[in-house]
């Protein structure tokens, strides 16, 4: 059975379109699914999300594409390349059209939700929330039947992803602002955050926020970037986990791991600064890290084998240091508000944002 090929260039004409209207002022959802749509895009899981947006703007392209369709060699009349779709036009212009409020994922087909040829029932799937939106997804899309009802589908599903960015934003902002306390509160702070990992988010952002405070203490107008988790070196001015620049001029990167790792997991991260043509790499593991098959000894000696010097960091030690010797007047609600504009900007995950929330609101 023949797929469709989608225009690529029309498709991002009418997410654009699609963008300005979800977004103008006074806009009010009006399609007759804005009720399951709002489910799907203001739930946890990013890649359903994306795999909504991908298929309505699909079916407004094409009038012929079936939205159930995630691959080329769908066994379904209509069957497209969802994946070329999301990668090539949402993907690269979301950051502009939407401020990521899809979720900021360079690579979201790539999660298992997304890799089955089409949307179905029979899918493989954790049982509970992530079933229940699957059934909610298949049954939506089966009744989007012609290009106008995705395309006010579209907007809906855009005006809620924005919304709901816009709602998470405002609501850590409010509860930092309730904040007290000084080192003692932020050390404390650090501790609550780290108590989860999800998906090594927390101590990513925790080093990067570290790295500023260590910033005041030195005077120094550092600019500290916190990328992505699983996106550090996707540009050329990416490096580690977390860079750290005076100016032009590169003063610490640092790789995070929060979870079991072997020794091949650090000398990627290490061949990245050798490649870079860097001397030194900072190497700082959260409390869930633990390697399986070496030492920090044998790891230091395999970086400087390559040239490169590896400086191996605890969290809790490199906080403990670093608090102690913070700016006397650093209050705990700067820091957490810094920690929060590093989770802005890293596009961290939903689970990661309302932890933080959580954490925040039980010292407010």
């Amino acid at each position: 059975m023949p797929s469709i090929n989608l225009d690529h260039n029309q498709a991002l004409a009418i997410l654009k379109s699609s963008t300005r209207n979800a977004t103008a002022r006074g806009y009010s959802p009006s399609s007759p699914f804005q009720h399951d749509i709002e489910e799907i895009v203001t739930g946890s899981h990013l890649t359903y999300r994306y795999i909504l947006v991908t298929a309505l703007l699909a079916k407004a392209t094409d009038k012929g594409v079936n939205p159930l369709s995630l691959q080329a060699g769908a066994t379904l009349k209509g069957a497209y390349d969802a994946r070329s779709l999301c990668h090539k036009v949402i993907v690269p212009h979301e950051p502009e059209l939407l401020g990521n409020a899809l979720g900021g994922s360079n690579e979201p087909y790539l999660n298992k939700p997304a890799r089955f040829p089409q949307i179905s029932l029979d899918n493989a799937v954790r049982a509970g929330k992530d079933q229940r939106t699957l059934r909610n997804l298949y049954n939506l899309l089966r009744r989007i039947t012609d290009s106008g009802q995705a395309r006010t589908a579209l907007q809906d599903a855009l005006y809620f992803a924005v919304r709901r960015q816009r709602a998470d934003v405002a609501a850590i902002k409010e509860t930092v602002g309730e904040l007290r306390g000084g080192r003692n509160a932020i050390r404390d702070f650090i501790e609550a955050f780290n108590s989860k990992s999800i998906h090594g988010e927390t101590a990513v952002l925790t080093v990067g926020t570290l790295f500023w405070a260590m910033g005041l203490e030195k005077g120094c107008e550092w600019n500290v970037k916190v990328h992505p988790t699983n996106e550090a070196g996707s540009s050329s001015n990416e490096i580690s986990d977390v860079d750290v620049r005076e100016g032009d001029r590169l003063v610490f990167t640092a790789e995070v791991k929060d979870k079991p790792f072997i020794m091949r997991d650090v000398m990627h991260a290490i061949s990245k600064v050798k490649a870079a043509g860097l001397p030194c790499l900072h190497f700082i593991k959260g409390p869930r890290a633990e390697q399986t098959d070496g030492s920090d000894e044998e790891l230091t000696q395999a970086a400087a084998n390559e040239g490169v010097e590896l400086v191996v960091l605890e969290l809790d030690q490199m906080a403990d240091t670093i608090v102690a010797f913070a700016p006397q007047g650093l209050t705990l609600q700067e820091f957490a508000e810094r920690l929060s504009s590093f989770a802005e900007s890293a596009r961290a995950k939903a689970d990661t944002c309302a932890h933080l929330k959580e954490v925040m609101l039980e010292r407010s």
